[in-house]
């Protein structure tokens, strides 16, 4: 097998083993079975075209697509796991909009004193026609 092909080999292994941590020992085994049924198949290949074309032919091509979906579903999250994720979305949609509230309320009082709310509305005014001058200076 030339170095073409090893490589070839190893990226379909990496690509399983950098994506999923493989716990269950049985999975394992099977992936390793997999693997060295896959390296003797591919020792006999010296053009990696050869390789691939007659690979994606073969049952061990349907197999490696069969471990991936194994694989997906043994290492999806629990149903609790994405409960947690959705409440946990929740609530910082809660913090968020409750910050929000707070924020707002407490400019609307600012504004309703005498002068600083006309204040508010001149900087307002000025920093939104501040743009139109820039854009026209460049």
């Amino acid at each position: 097998m030339n170095e073409m092909v090893k490589n070839s080999v190893e990226s379909r292994r990496t690509a399983i083993f950098s994506s999923y941590a493989i716990t269950d020992e049985n999975l394992f085994k099977k992936i390793e079975d997999y693997f060295n049924r896959l390296n003797e198949f591919a020792s006999s290949y010296d053009d990696v075209m050869k390789f691939e074309t007659d690979f994606a032919s073969s049952p061990l091509a349907k197999e490696y697509s069969d471990l991936f979906v194994e694989i997906t579903q043994i290492n999806n999250p629990s149903e609790e796991k994405k409960e947690n994720y959705v409440m946990d979305e929740l609530k910082d949609d809660i913090k968020h909009n409750v910050r929000r509230q707070a924020r707002q309320e407490a400019y609307d009082k600012v504004r309703d004193i005498p002068g600083v709310g006309d204040a508010l509305t001149v900087k307002q005014h000025f920093d939104f026609f501040s743009r139109f001058k820039k854009n026209k200076d460049k």
